[in-house]
Parts: C-alpha cells; structure tokens; sequence
C-alpha cells in the first residue's frame, strides 16, 4: 500500500458504516480498497472522478456488466421503506422492508410527499404524476421474478469514481432493496442533467434519445416499466429542483420529462 494515496471519510450516518461492512462481505470489488473501518469514520483508497466519456450512453453496458450488475445479483423477497433514497432520513431510509405492490406503494409515498411539501396544484408536477399514473396502470401488480435488488440507493455520476479501467461505487449510506430498474432511471437522469447544465436543449434531447435507443435494444429491463421509472424519478428530481427555486434544474427536468413522455 506504499503508493497507493487514502482518504479519510467520515460517516454520514448511523447506517453507512454497517453497509460498507455488508458490500465488503457481498462484493468487495465495486468498492475502492479500504484501509480501515472504524464506527464513525472509513479510509479507503482514492480514485479519480468520471470523466464525461465515462458516463455517456455508449459506455453504459461496460459500466452495467462490469459494476452494476455485481450488486443487482444479491436480491431480497421484499423491498426497502421509502422512495428510494428521497425525501427520507438517511438512518431510517433502508432498516424496514416492506411486502407490498411496489409500484402502487411508490406512488402512494410520492402523493404523500406532495401533499406534505404543500406543492400539489404545481401544473408540472400534476402532469408528471398522471404521466407516472398512466404508464404505471400496466405494471400495479409487477413484482420481479426473482426478488428486489441490493441498489446503492444514491447512484448518480458523482458516486462513481474509477481506476485506470476500473469503476467503483462511493458514499453507502443509502444501500437498500428495490427494482434495479428505478436505480439505474436515476443514473441516467444525472447523467442527463450533466448534459443540460453543459449543452443546449437539442443536444439533450438527442443523448436522451441516444439511451432510450440502447436500453431498448440491450434487452436488460422490461422497456416500458423502465420508462415508468424514469418518468417517476424526473417527478422526483423536478420536485427536488422546484422547492430549491433551481429554476435552471427544472428547465432541464421538464425537457428530460418531455423525451421520455415521447415515447
């Protein structure tokens, strides 16, 4: 280890350090070499954040069968409490799971939140949930054959870092079960809002279509329900940006959300 450069993080919350543990012991290689772990704080090795090549459509399935696809084999019969890692506290995100319908279950706790955030009579937000409605009528009953799957639970641009052509995953506090399917939709969404905060709305829409083109023809997910999801995670993301007054995040929200409606 004479060479190698550490970092010292420290924990985020009571979970996290007990999901490092339980990645270490499922999967070790998704995650950068660690060094020490102690109860509030883990050092592991420092590796070099993604480059915009890293994250485009065409590396995506190096990116899934090389990372993602480690995690997403361990699975449970249930699913994780919460919207993913939305809106809930990063200590009670991930403890419960819960035996329900899925997608049902997600779109009671996604009107809830709105109803909470007092932000219901938003016209965005109303057309994204009756988006999220109409395509989810197809899927009320959907549960995956062979159980939910262990999620990072934050996955995003900035939580993957890479050496040399290794990739690995940063930040556990958020670890869960849940559709691999609802992970991988906000993977791509911040792959997306990197590309409108970069480029102008032509250009986006055409690296949207230029994922929508891959997923369909890689065969990995069922196409539909994972236009559901990313449907359901735009809400998400453009709720997020609105009660920020991040008016430049929900231009590039509703232009992501326009793609995906498209289709």
């Amino acid at each position: 280890m004479g060479n190698i450069e550490f970092i010292k993080k420290k924990s985020k919350g009571n979970n996290e350090i007990s999901n490092l543990k339980l990645l270490l012991n499922l999967t070790p290689d998704i995650i950068p070499l660690v060094k020490t772990v102690k109860n509030d704080y883990y050092i592991l090795e420092k590796c070099s954040p993604l480059e915009e090549k890293d994250f485009s459509p065409e590396n995506f399935l190096y990116l899934y069968h090389h990372l993602f696809k480690k995690l997403y084999k361990h699975k449970h019969k249930d699913f994780s409490k919460g919207i993913y890692k939305y809106f809930y506290s990063i200590d009670s995100c991930q403890n419960e799971q819960i035996n329900k319908c899925y997608i049902p279950y997600l779109l009671e706790e996604l009107e809830k939140e709105i109803q909470q955030l007092n932000i219901q009579n938003n016209p965005q937000i109303i057309h994204l949930i009756n988006e999220c409605y109409d395509r989810a009528n197809l899927f009320l009953n959907w549960r995956p054959s062979n159980g939910f799957n262990l999620l990072h639970g934050d996955l995003h641009i900035g939580n993957i870092v890479r050496k040399n052509e290794d990739y690995f995953l940063i930040d556990y506090e958020y670890v869960r079960y849940g559709a691999k399917e609802l992970e991988i939709a906000n993977y791509i969404i911040s792959c997306l809002i990197f590309c409108g905060m970069h480029n102008n709305a032509n250009t986006l829409n055409k690296v949207c279509n230029r994922y929508l083109t891959m997923l369909k023809q890689s065969n990995l997910f069922h196409y539909n329900l994972f236009l559901l999801f990313l449907l359901l995670l735009s809400t998400l993301y453009y709720i997020t940006a609105f009660i920020k007054n991040n008016e430049k995040g929900t231009s590039i929200i509703s232009e992501i959300s326009r793609a995906f409606s498209s289709k």
